[in-house]
């Protein structure tokens, strides 16, 4: 189960709206509230929160890493210092408590470790090195890692494993839903639900997908989706008005369907608490919180005795005859590289899990797609397949347009773009036709005429040639010429 931390409590009236609207889970920034509190009297989450409201406390430190330039040294040693003392003050409060990650002044993130205890939250970044993820998690047995160090899904893989060894994974500052669904977060903070204020976006959760409209689109979209807006009580004119507090009660509800449908999606196929995996660690589950208890993994590597061909590839061996250094044919063998059929995805690990409906834990993919691409014909039929797959894309996105009340998508319209580009491709391959000039320049004897000053002198004589000799009389006879007997005076 994902629990979604809706950031921004540290202003009033974001926090007594977002307790209005039914949510429970929110998310503090300690350097946002520090822009505008002095700290003059202790500021008590006791106070200000309601019994029934899980809270994040987030030290802020992402905000200070993005922008290092704004902060001297002795700003960032203040704010570490007023940090570990609001902590101390809320740490009973707290229902889980980020850890201090600025590299300024590090020795707050273990004073703030051993003050949460079990309530700590380390954060990760990217540039901390993959040893350090896993040296945080271990140590504590959960995780932050940000939405900007998952990136393009590198570290997907290990934070995978990691999650099914049982420690907990927090999604720090998402905003991504594709980045959500593919990894079993235990948590995860965002401000996402914010940007129609902030962006005047507009968040939509449809029944079955979450949308987020930019602002160019936002006409298009509240039009669009004016049927759903009455249907769950929300006020249609005010939407498409642009209303600020009706967009963020749309933006709140649209997010808290969202990750109700995630959450249930997910416990259709696993019961991840019950689950056992094979390659779980075993041993004592306890998690030392003690920063000098911390348990490392050292193996000395073992160097393989034999390499192997890399999963989902072929090597097939060929014969080609070439010429050799002598002069004479001669056959050589070549090592040519393929893909292979077989997949190598585990269900375990793949981003289909759990809505594919040939699940089983721990079993290899079920599915082949054995292609070749070496001759015309082939790679022809891989692109009519391309072109059906688009087809159908866009009569399913124009079915969807239609039911949702015909008004137009701004999705469909590129997709649509598209395929009428793959198709132009296809069709301009298609296309017959065959042109030839030849141009010649250059001085040629009088009299050898075109073929000769193409192809030469030689040309020119067996062109104009006879095919058979023909006898002086004839030829003067098919000339009109009059034979006559000469008579010589004397």
């Amino acid at each position: 189960m994902t629990r979604l931390y809706y950031a921004g409590a540290e202003i009033p009236s974001w926090r007594t709206f977002l307790h209005s609207q039914g949510v429970r889970h929110v998310s503090l920034s300690f350097i946002g509230l520090s822009r505008r509190v002095k700290f003059v009297r202790p500021w008590l989450l006791s106070t200000k929160f309601r019994d029934d409201t899980e809270i994040l406390l987030d030290s802020g430190g992402y905000s200070l890493r993005a922008n290092p330039e704004k902060y001297r040294e002795h700003q960032l040693m203040d704010f570490a210092k007023k940090y570990k003392a609001f902590v101390a003050a809320n740490v009973e409060r707290a229902s889980l408590i980020g850890g201090w990650d600025v590299p300024c002044y590090p020795l707050t993130d273990l004073e703030v470790a051993e003050m949460a205890g079990d309530k700590y939250l380390p954060i990760w970044h990217a540039e901390d090195g993959l040893p350090r993820l896993r040296e945080l998690a271990d140590t504590y047995g959960r995780v932050g890692v940000p939405q900007t160090s998952v990136g393009g899904r590198d570290i997907m893989p290990v934070l995978r494993t990691l999650a099914r060894s049982g420690i907990k994974l927090h999604g720090v500052a998402m905003t991504k839903p594709d980045i959500l669904e593919a990894l079993p977060w235990d948590s995860a903070a965002s401000t996402s639900w914010l940007s129609p204020s902030q962006y005047n976006d507009t968040i939509v959760w449809t029944g079955n997908e979450l949308k987020r409209y930019p602002k160019k689109y936002a006409e298009q979209a509240r039009k669009r989706h004016r049927q759903l807006f009455v249907k769950n009580g929300f006020d249609a004119e005010l939407i498409e008005s642009g209303d600020s507090n009706e967009l963020l009660r749309l933006s709140l509800w649209s997010w808290q369907r969202y990750i109700d449908h995630l959450n249930e999606k997910r416990l259709v196929t696993v019961d991840t608490e019950n689950r056992r995996w094979s390659f779980a660690e075993e041993g004592d589950e306890t998690v030392a919180n003690d920063p000098s208890e911390k348990r490392k993994r050292l193996a000395t590597p073992r160097r393989r005795e034999a390499a192997k061909i890399a999963p989902g590839f072929g090597v097939e061996e060929v014969e080609e005859r070439v010429v050799g250094e002598d002069g004479n044919f001669t056959t050589r063998k070549l090592n040519l590289i393929n893909v292979s059929g077989e997949s190598q995805r585990l269900c375990d690990t793949c981003f289909l899990n759990p809505s594919c409906q040939e699940f089983e834990p721990g079993a290899t993919c079920v599915y082949k797609l054995p292609v070749e691409a070496r001759t015309v014909e082939q790679k022809r039929r891989i692109q009519d397949m391309y072109i059906e797959i688009q087809s159908q894309r866009v009569a399913a996105m124009y079915a969807a347009e239609q039911q949702e009340g015909g008004y137009a998508d701004p999705n469909l319209t590129r997709e649509v773009e598209v395929l009428h580009k793959m198709l132009s491709t296809v069709m301009s391959q298609d296309a017959e036709g065959f042109s030839m000039t030849i141009k010649a320049s250059g001085r040629a004897a009088a009299g050898t005429g075109l073929v000769g000053q193409l192809f030469g002198d030689k040309a020119a004589e067996k062109a104009q040639a006879l095919p058979e000799a023909v006898p002086a009389d004839d030829v003067l006879k098919q000339m009109g010429v009059i034979p006559g007997e000469i008579i010589r005076e004397s």
